[in-house]
């Protein structure tokens, strides 16, 4: 006995035999969005795992400011021994957490006009993190001065990326009358390729 044909099965039957297939459908579908999701969420855990690690490698190095005594404007403290003297000035040294603090003073007055200290281990990414976005830059070939209003930071870099190092920080006017006219406001990590190094230094 030969079967119906599609067309000849009643209205009802054939609404069963749909629905069936569209489940069986949905069904195969859901193992294999449960599959792709269980995919997503593993690889997203194993980034996440990846960035918290490489943050644990990477040792974090609080920025070391000069003591509030030392910067522009104080006194020159008495146990504070200065060497030669040019311009009629000296220039002096202190220590701070392992940090050298370079003063200048002019020798009439005996008070602070430029301090710096030395930044080992410091990173220029760091210190934004720490000091927040800086106001302006400076710029001289491969010589960068990082501005935070009276405070910058000075760097000697081939690539002008987070990671950079920090030759020094510096407090009050910088020295040098041309660093302080080339000012241009921060516009990021920008790198136009001058900084790159002659000879591959």
């Amino acid at each position: 006995m030969s079967m119906p044909s599609e067309t000849a099965r009643p209205e009802g039957a054939r609404r069963l035999v749909q629905s069936t297939e569209e489940g069986t459908t949905h069904r195969s579908r859901r193992p294999i969005l449960l599959r792709l999701t269980l995919v997503i969420l593993g690889g997203f855990a194993a980034c996440m795992a990846t960035v918290l690690a490489v943050a644990r490698a990477v040792p974090f190095h609080p920025v070391i400011d000069p003591p509030a005594y030392l910067l522009p404007g104080s006194p020159l403290p008495e146990n504070i021994r200065c060497a030669s003297a040019f311009e009629r000035r000296f220039e002096c040294r202190a220590s701070q957490d392992g940090e050298v603090v370079y003063l200048t003073t002019d020798n009439s007055a005996q008070v602070i006009l430029h301090t710096s200290i030395t930044a080992h281990h410091q990173t220029i990414g760091n210190v934004i993190a720490a000091w927040g976005a800086p106001s302006s830059v400076a710029r001289f070939g491969n010589a960068l001065y990082v501005y935070w209003e009276q405070r910058w930071a000075y760097l000697f870099t081939c690539r002008f990326e987070p990671a950079s190092s920090i030759e020094f920080f510096g407090y009050g006017l910088v020295s040098s009358t041309a660093a302080q006219q080339k000012q241009l406001p921060w516009r990021g990590f920008t790198d136009d390729g001058d900084y790159a190094c002659q000879g591959g230094l």
